[in-house]
């Protein structure tokens, strides 16, 4: 029975199609996505100006409440004011009148130099006057403000007071534990805000004054339109579905609170009708892609179902041959017979490449045998130096088998830090036979907070080793090698020490030159341990060499699983 053609028109079209669709909208949803987030990076660049502009006004207006209370303390201390307190009932009419002048005067440059000050005044209990910077003549007490400010009179002599929707700087002067006079600085709402308005890099921010608890104090007629309708959504400021942004700002001086409200709609509207142009270049992308699919219909996929259709009967018939010519893949129909025929050289070498993957597999296998007859032999040995009572012998042969065994079972994959500190412990055991008793090993119990840290296999090792290659090898007496642990919460530390006696401060810096250069030798312990750190942890480690007692600390840092978010603390 005849086999029917398999045509591609169908397969082929419909994967493409697929394929190219979902290329399309790939590249789409990136430009969409970048269109967003400039969006939302505008945004963010609008709410951190709005923020450093709040923090700016804030801090304007808190020097210049700084200023006023430098004025009030230079006043307390002004000679016209102190001869007029002391020296008033000696004094004549005259002189009364000239210091008042003058105590008035200075008053008055204090609201010529802050624009915020409604009030200026001077109350003195004992006199029974009030001495304001717009009357230069005697003024009886104002009772009720006495009343009211010489009770906040304290251990400090500067004091903010809110009193009939004012808010009041006073600084008083204590004598005998009451206030002697007590100098006023009355600041209306209408003027901070004026002040506060006037620093606005626009008029459409709306900007609130608040008290701690919450309590309006003054706000411009923007910020009083938003009263009441301003509703926090999620992260946002809505006010009838338009979004706005708000920045708070301390004024400590005043115990109060400045808010600004700026729209969101007014500074991004170029933004928002740059996605007018987007949905219209999606509409031109969309006429793009369907010409481009019939095109390719009509081109290139018309002359390879050909193609396919010829390789078919070539198949069944052994001769290829294409019926239909096309200018365009001429080249193409030309190479068909020298590919079939590198199809068979091909297939001669691929018989030979499963030849020596065979041969490959082979070996495999044999080395897998040698380290069990390894492990068996000396397994067999420490059961005859027991029986013969050889226990130094036997636990040599005992370390020396698991030591061989850790390493050539060495896993792909991280290691609890117990199971590395035991391999070392084994290590250490075989050198204290070896090496007792000219030189002495301690190695610190490893604590139990740390000993399910993952390390990487075989990551302690080089640096014990060099201890004894490079240092307490050749020592004949006094030699010693210790293994301590440090921790904290987020890293610990695996410390190295051996008194070798060839490595003073000069030969360790040398040595800290050449790892950090990467100049050490090929293949040198210290210069693979470094790789391997900065590979596994990248610059979330310390490895740090120092002299000690002409020897060498060798100390390395690692980040604790549960710390992977902090830097890792070198040195210590």
């Amino acid at each position: 029975m005849r086999q029917q053609p398999i045509s591609l028109k169908r397969s082929v079209f419909i994967r493409l199609l697929a394929l190219t669709v979902a290329v399309v909208l790939l590249f789409y949803a990136i430009g969409l996505y970048l269109n967003f987030t400039a969006i939302s990076n505008v945004r963010d660049g609008l709410q951190v100006s709005l923020d450093t502009e709040a923090q700016y006004i804030a801090g304007e207006l808190e020097r210049e409440l700084n200023n006023l209370l430098v004025f009030q303390q230079e006043l307390a201390s002004d000679d016209y004011l102190l001869r007029y307190y002391i020296t008033h009932p000696t004094l004549s009419a005259y002189k009364r009148i000239e210091y008042i002048k003058q105590i008035s005067n200075q008053l008055w440059r204090i609201t010529r130099f802050s624009s915020i000050v409604e009030t200026a005044r001077v109350h003195f209990r004992q006199l029974g006057t009030t001495i304001a910077a717009d009357q230069a003549f005697y003024d009886t007490l104002d009772e009720s403000a006495w009343a009211r400010f010489s009770v906040y009179t304290g251990a400090t002599p500067f004091h903010v007071e809110k009193w009939n929707n004012r808010v009041y700087l006073l600084y008083s002067k204590i004598e005998r534990k009451e206030p002697a006079f007590i100098i006023e600085i009355g600041i209306s709402p209408e003027k901070l805000l004026a002040r506060l308005s006037s620093m606005r890099s626009s008029d459409g921010i709306a900007m609130l004054l608040v008290h701690e608890d919450g309590r309006p104090f003054a706000g411009t007629p923007e910020a009083n339109a938003l009263t009441g309708r301003l509703k926090r959504v999620g992260h946002k400021y809505l006010v009838d579905e338009a979004e706005y942004l708000v920045s708070a700002a301390e004024i400590p001086s005043l115990s109060m609170r400045m808010l600004c409200c700026a729209p969101v709609n007014t500074a991004m509207k170029p933004l928002l009708q740059h996605n007018l142009w987007v949905w219209g270049l999606t509409l031109l992308a969309g006429i793009l892609l369907v010409a481009y699919l019939l095109y390719y219909r009509q081109y290139i996929l018309h002359p390879l179902n050909t193609i396919f259709e010829s390789a078919r009967r070539a198949e069944e018939t052994g001769r290829f041959l294409i019926e239909q010519r096309n200018t365009d893949f001429d080249d193409i129909y030309a190479q068909f017979t020298s590919m079939v025929e590198r199809l068979e050289r091909m297939a001669g070498r691929a018989y030979e490449e499963q030849l020596r993957a065979q041969r490959a597999e082979l070996q495999q296998l044999q080395m897998q045998i040698n380290p069990h007859f390894f492990y068996n032999t000396l397994f067999m040995v420490y059961r005859m130096a027991q029986n013969e009572g050889c226990e130094d012998i036997a636990q040599v042969c005992l370390n020396l088998s698991n030591y061989y065994r850790y390493i050539t079972k060495m896993p792909g994959h991280d290691v609890p830090l117990r199971d590395e500190v035991d391999h070392i412990r084994q290590y250490l055991d075989i050198q204290r036979i070896r090496f007792s008793p000219r030189i002495t090993i301690h190695m610190d119990d490893l604590p139990q907070d740390i000993e399910n840290e993952k390390i990487p296999p075989l990551m302690l090792q080089p640096i014990v080793e060099n201890a004894f290659v490079h240092g307490v090898k050749n020592r004949t007496s006094g030699g010693y090698v210790e293994m301590h642990y440090q921790y904290t919460d987020t890293w610990y530390r695996v410390i190295v020490y051996d008194n070798g006696g060839n490595m003073d401060e000069a030969a360790v810096e040398e040595l800290n030159r050449r790892l950090t250069c990467g100049d050490l030798e090929a293949g040198s312990a210290l210069q693979n341990l470094a790789r391997r750190m900065e590979l596994r942890y990248g610059d979330k480690y310390d490895l740090k060499l120092e002299s000690y007692h002409h020897g060498l600390r060798v100390s390395i840092t690692f980040p604790r699983q549960e710390g992977s978010d902090h830097d890792v603390i070198a040195g210590g």
